[in-house]
Formats: structure tokens, C-alpha cells, sequence
């Protein structure tokens, strides 16, 4: 790196020492610190990151599209573990996480992708993002979805972005046997399954997703980004200047909103200061 680089930042801080940093395995690192928890954050108009963590973008990758990568890393992971080519694959819950999970999904050859969400704002984003089928599970059971989409063997895998207990447990009831999960969403409350059926009997592959890899993900992102065949703008659906901060957070709260982002540099007529 040098002055002047573009760069996008991963929040981990690996040790650089410990077994599994040595082992390739950064973002799990045994001594892990996370910039914006450990260290100050992004939200201010300069920040200071060890180099480690500092990726150069691509000249065709603007700032906008930079700034999703951390999170689009972590949903791209998630997405890549179900192995989705030719699958029939569904994203429980459609966030951001779950959004980033679904273009990457489509990104990665998945022949059928299953949008869960009880939002029909987001629904409408998943389905631009290239989603086959919709569900809303207040309008209709989950399970019995699920099923009769897929001829009753239940769909090949899942992401699961939701954080919600009995969602998760409901995708696991549709999972067909042989299966795979990719784990993101965090409930806040312990999450309970039956082993033998949901895991022992279906012989399910379970992986929880925690960041990217340090910087294979990268790497892999930037090629898809800048080739086109990975689109995530309908996901960015608020531009707002660093000054709307409180706004910016309710709206990502209210269910309203996709991914917002705030640019530290614009005033509040939308120009670079």
C-alpha cells in the first residue's frame, strides 16, 4: 500500500501469531479484536486500521461498492458453503446479510433460490436480485412451502440470516436429507433442535459463518463484482451523509431499508465536501 490507495477495511484484527493465523485461518483468530469494537470505527471522516486489514480496491470498484464488501464477504461465504450450483437453495431472512447471501447465490450457479422474509420491501429487493420464489411466513407455513416447492424432499440447503428461532427451526424441518446450512444470523437466545432428526438422521452439514477469509473472500468478490456477474445495488437502497447518522440508524432498524450507507464527505445537499 501507499498514499493515496483506495482502500476497503475488513474488521478483523488477527494476532498474526496464533495456530490458526499461521493455518490461514484469520478471521478466527485465538487472540481476535474487531475494528469498531476494540478500536475506534469507520464513522468519522478518517480512521486509522493496521495495514493488515486494509485491501486496495480495484480501480472499477467505487468507494459505494467497497464498502459493502465486509458484509457481502460474510453473506458470500455463507452462500458458497451451501455448494449451490444446480441446488434448490434458501435464504431464511433477507436483510442485508441475507440480500448479499441471495446475489451471491445466484452469482455461484444456484438453480433455484427461495427468498424467506416477512417483509414485503425486502421480498420486492430479493426478488430484482434474481430470487424464483418468495415467501412470506405470515402469510403462509414455512414447512409446508418449502416442501411443496420442491416435491416434498425439502430444499438441498439454506442460509440462514434471520437471527430468529423459530424460523431457523422451521427451515431445518424443510431441509432435505443430505443437506447443508450455512449459519449467520445470531438469535440472542439459545436455539433448539432435535439431533436425531434435524441432524443425526438427515446426516445435515452444518457451518457457522463468522467473516471472511482474510483475503481469499476478496479476492473472489472483486472478480465477480467487476465482471458484473455479482450486482448488489438494488441492496443499497440509502446514500446518506455522515451528519444523518441517527437517521441513518433508524432507518436500518425500522425493516424499511436495505444496506444504508453514510459518506463522510458529502454535506447534506448530496455534494463531496
Amino acid at each position: 500500500l501507499k498514499p493515496g490507495d483506495r482502500v476497503a477495511v475488513d474488521t478483523h484484527i488477527p494476532c498474526g501469531h496464533c495456530r490458526l493465523c499461521q493455518s490461514g485461518r484469520q478471521h478466527i483468530c485465538q487472540n481476535l479484536k474487531l475494528f469498531g469494537v476494540h478500536s475506534d470505527g469507520c464513522f468519522a471522516q478518517y480512521a486509522r486500521v493496521p495495514a493488515v486489514c486494509a485491501r486496495r480496491l480495484p480501480a472499477e470498484i467505487p468507494y459505494t461498492t467497497g464498502a459493502l464488501f465486509e458484509p457481502l464477504g460474510t453473506a458470500f461465504r455463507g452462500a458458497g458453503e451451501t455448494r449451490p450450483a444446480g441446488k434448490t437453495v434458501a435464504v431464511i431472512g433477507c436483510g442485508p446479510i441475507g440480500l448479499f447471501a441471495l446475489a451471491s447465490l445466484r452469482a455461484l450457479g444456484a438453480a433455484r433460490i427461495i427468498a424467506v422474509d416477512i417483509s414485503p420491501t425486502r421480498l420486492e429487493i430479493a426478488e430484482k436480485l434474481g430470487a424464483d420464489f418468495l415467501i412470506n411466513p405470515k402469510k403462509t407455513d414455512l414447512v409446508v412451502a418449502l416442501k411443496d416447492l420442491t416435491a416434498g424432499y425439502g430444499v438441498d440447503a439454506f442460509v440462514e440470516a434471520s437471527g430468529n428461532v423459530t424460523a431457523t427451526r422451521q427451515a431445518f424441518a424443510a431441509l432435505m436429507k443430505g443437506g447443508r446450512v450455512a449459519m449467520i444470523g445470531l438469535a440472542g437466545k439459545p436455539l433448539e433442535l432435535d439431533s436425531g432428526m434435524d441432524i443425526v438422521f438427515k446426516e445435515t452439514t452444518i457451518t457457522g459463518i463468522h467473516g471472511r477469509m482474510m483475503f481469499s473472500t476478496w479476492e473472489a468478490l472483486e472478480t465477480l463484482v467487476a465482471s458484473r456477474r455479482l450486482q448488489v445495488e438494488p441492496v443499497l437502497t440509502h446514500r446518506l451523509p455522515l451528519r444523518d447518522f441517527n437517521a441513518g440508524i433508524e432507518l436500518a432498524r425500522s425493516g424499511k431499508a436495505a444496506k444504508v450507507i453514510l459518506e463522510p464527505w458529502r454535506d447534506g445537499g448530496g455534494k463531496e465536501v
